[in-house]
């Protein structure tokens, strides 16, 4: 009997300290924010592609159509909403939880591709 406990003891420990290094799989918030960000990412690389072609900013996502998804031209993707507005000298970028489910953050960027999130956009 003393045997028998001390095998279920390890394995559960073992469990334990498996579970403790792994790495966490992406929780159902998390997936969304991923593509949201991968999608803002995608964005700058189009903007890179358009003005190395016209000397410019596009100023909307229909613009960089030709290398966006059709769904990210549209301005939604993944669970988020997305927003390209031209700026003088650059451009704004911004993805917002289209549901409750679909992510806890808001993303904004602009043409220095630095990426800042606000927590809890859905609240």
């Amino acid at each position: 009997m003393r045997r028998h406990w001390l095998v279920v003891a390890t394995g559960t420990a073992i469990m334990l300290l498996l579970a403790a290094l792994l790495p966490r799989p992406l929780g159902d918030t998390d997936r969304p924010e991923s593509r949201a960000i991968a999608a803002v990412r995608t964005i700058h690389t189009a903007q890179t592609l358009y003005f190395s072609q016209y000397g410019h900013y596009a100023g909307s996502l229909r613009e960089l159509a030709l290398w966006l998804s059709d769904d990210l031209v549209n301005g939604a993707e993944g669970g988020y909403r997305f927003t390209l507005t031209g700026t003088e000298n650059g451009y704004t970028v911004s993805a917002i939880p289209a549901a409750l489910h679909a992510g806890r953050r808001c993303f904004y960027s602009d043409q220095s591709t630095g990426l800042r999130f606000i927590a809890d956009g859905n609240k």
